[in-house]
């Protein structure tokens, strides 16, 4: 119980609205409640003590099915002891009666009468299954992964092109290129245990104002230029990677040379790989990727390393000065001709949305200028630039992928981020990640459906009040609602005419002349298909058609809103029409478009409501939802007397699509889903559910 009321305590004390903190801890309370009659509490000790009357009992009796317990339990105190001995291969392990570790692959080995078996890394820790969490994440101490340097001391470093060296040892050195032109600098020392067959990673403290570069060299020529450093990036600290391709030459080297001269001091270098313990830290890593919790973003470090991206993409005289990982900075060194940058690999997942974060700091530019592009399909699209930098110095940028990948046959794609002009940006902080689809600042998956679930509740107990807006005839069930003139309408709940409004969930599958709701096998398995064959089983003679409203969706200016809402909404507006279902947002997914709904919302529907005074009007949002948007809808749809029906807790993995689902139209054609941007539209059992949603609130 003391866990239970702690676990109440901290959920009420997070920071979430009061009144949510409040029902998350209610609905713990009542669980434990619920669970703790008639003995339920006990149930899982229940289930584990089986037959036996105690559990100590059956854990003691357990013993009887242990392979080989004492034997290897006397091996394990061997090894606990201090005393395994140590060779280097099998061969060498001659004493069957003890216990060895083998330095070659780091594994402790006994003998079982027969051979020798590997008990597993010596002196390893293992995750076991849910044993981290956010608190553990806290008190790791990430400067204990093992990181084996080997570079040799300092002392052993060659001066290169009769430069000075004022001193070397440890891993610091100074050296003076004062009195050498052109080109001049150290050879770092041999790497004697280099490893070829994995990446080789480097860092080093600065403390110089000389420009300088690092190079890679196979005893006799530059073979590739690894990155540079320039005062001017103010960065106290370089960080770079060789990638193991790079390192297959004869006699790897680094040089470290000055393009100007004058003198230079470094310190804290470090050269190496992570070594024999690296599954122990993949396997941290891999947990902490599986760890979502509320006050930190959940990124790739891979996708982060901006050491991955490619300079020079746009033509020469590019430079990248990596301080670390998350921290870079690029330099334009040309005089004539602009967008020199770097160039992401490239990528396929389109099954969420990409965030692209930083703190972008002008250096030394006139002219302010730098901008990320998407590149796909031999075009590319500009995504952000420096003019979205807030106040305070942030950039964050939203790329919704499944927008691009359903109406504009995206599969896969590279990010570019050009320098517009001659100079050098810095930017930090920056952050490269896929998202959760629902944007929400709560990244534990089961965390946000349980928020939804709750809000849902919430939402549904309005329900009650919304049944005064229905009058009860008795064959006929009724909706008032008033115009603006404030005469009250009575309007048949089951429509004669119906106008539907959406985007891809409505239209996506189109072929010929057929389309419907992306993702469904069929013309009989979208949400439409559901809803009007529930009004047909009613009235037999009602009348359906079908509206895009992406365009409206795609709306960055008052003109594209007023040439949608005249030309292309109001022919189908007409006093017939007795209920109107807009599904629209999904594709309000960059900061323009988001800007102009705030107001076009509204608008929307109180044209609707002005040009069909008849109709009742039901806006449903949102498949791919955000917190901003959801509240935009809510208060559009209070504002206009427009019902709102919320589909977003309805977008989890079980009721989404996958790759391979067949499209069958109704003359034959078929076509396989092959995105994962597509993918993530609503499955058949998705749109069932999104119709009796808003079935079950509508009629």
């Amino acid at each position: 119980m003391a866990s239970i009321i702690e676990l109440i305590k901290n959920i009420r004390n997070a920071r979430l609205g009061k009144d949510v903190r409040e029902s998350i801890a209610s609905a713990i309370e009542k669980t434990y409640e619920d669970a703790s009659k008639d003995g339920n509490a006990n149930m899982e000790v229940s289930e584990a003590r089986g037959t036996f009357d105690t559990l100590n009992q059956r854990l003691n009796n357990s013993d009887n099915v242990k392979a080989d317990k004492i034997e290897v339990q006397k091996q394990i105190n061997s090894l606990a002891s201090g005393s395994p001995l140590v060779a280097s291969s099998v061969s060498e392990m001659t004493d069957t009666s003890r216990v060895y570790v083998n330095t070659t692959d780091g594994y402790w080995y006994y003998y079982n009468g027969t051979a020798w078996v590997d008990g597993g890394v010596y002196q390893a820790s293992e995750f076991a299954n849910n044993s981290i969490d956010s608190n553990t994440i806290k008190k790791l101490d990430f400067q204990k992964v093992k990181f084996s340097n080997i570079i040799d001391d300092m002392s052993n470093a060659l001066a290169w092109h009769n430069v000075i060296i004022n001193y070397k040892y440890g891993n610091k050195i100074q050296f003076d290129t004062s009195n050498y032109s052109g080109d001049a600098g150290i050879f770092l020392p041999p790497f004697t245990k280099i490893d070829k067959t994995r990446d080789l990673y480097c860092f080093m403290t600065i403390n110089s104002q000389i420009i300088f570069n690092v190079f890679l060299f196979n005893g006799s020529t530059y073979v590739k230029r690894i990155c540079g450093y320039n005062p001017l990036n103010k960065m106290p600290s370089m960080y770079f990677r060789i990638a193991s391709d790079d390192l297959n030459i004869d006699d790897p080297k680094i040089v470290i040379a000055s393009a100007e001269n004058g003198i230079i001091t470094l310190d804290n270098i470090y050269a190496g790989n992570y070594d024999i313990y690296d599954y122990i830290y993949n396997n941290l890593i891999n947990k902490l990727n599986n760890i979502n919790y509320y006050d930190e973003i959940k990124d790739d470090v891979i996708k982060t390393d901006i050491t991955k991206w490619i300079p020079n993409y746009f033509g020469n005289n590019v430079v990248l000065y990596p301080s670390y990982k998350r921290r870079f900075a690029i330099e334009n060194t040309s005089t004539a001709g602009r967008s020199r940058g770097l160039e992401s690999p490239l990528y396929n997942d389109t099954s969420k949305k990409l965030i692209i974060e930083c703190d972008p700091t002008n250096i030394s530019q006139t002219d302010y200028k730098f901008s990320f592009c998407i590149y796909y399909n031999d075009t590319y699209e500009n995504i952000g630039n420096q003019t979205q930098v807030d106040n305070n110095g942030h950039l964050k940028i939203i790329l919704d992928l499944p927008y691009f990948a359903v109406y504009k046959n995206l599969t896969n794609y590279k990010i570019w981020l050009m320098i517009e002009e001659p100079g050098i940006v810095k930017f930090d902080n920056f952050k490269f990640y896929w998202s959760d689809i629902a944007e929400s600042s709560i990244y534990d998956e089961n965390f946000i459906q349980m928020i939804k679930k709750i809000e849902s509740n919430i939402n549904n107990s309005t329900k009650a009040k919304n049944e005064l807006q229905y009058l009860q005839a008795p064959n006929n069930k009724y909706f008032i609602q008033a115009n603006d003139n404030g005469i009250l309408q009575l309007i048949d709940v089951i429509p004669n005419k119906a106008l539907f409004i959406g985007n891809s969930l409505l239209l996506g599958n189109h072929h010929e002349n057929f389309a419907f709701g992306m993702c469904a096998s069929d013309i009989n398995n979208d949400y439409y298909y559901h809803i009007t064959q529930f009004i047909l089983n009613k009235k037999t003679n009602a009348t359906f058609e079908k509206l895009s409203g992406v365009d409206f969706e795609n709306a960055t200016t008052q003109e594209m809103v007023d040439n949608f809402l005249n030309d292309t909404l109001l022919p189908k507006l007409n006093n017939d029409l007795q209920l109107v279902i807009v599904q629209l947002g999904d594709n309000v997914n960059t900061s323009n478009k988001v800007n102009i709904f705030k107001s076009s919302c509204l608008e929307l529907l109180k044209f609707i409501r002005i040009n069909s005074p008849n109709a009742r009007v039901v806006f449903v949002g949102e498949w791919y939802s955000s917190s901003e948007k959801q509240t935009i809808i809510a208060n559009a749809c209070k504002n206009s007397g427009t019902q709102f029906v919320d589909i977003s807790p309805l977008n989890i993995e079980e009721n989404q699509a996958s790759v391979g689902t067949i499209i069958t139209f109704p003359d034959g054609y078929t076509n396989t889903v092959s995105s994962s941007g597509v993918a993530s539209h609503p499955s058949n059992i998705g749109f069932e559910k999104i119709a009796n949603k808003i079935i079950e609130n509508i009629f």
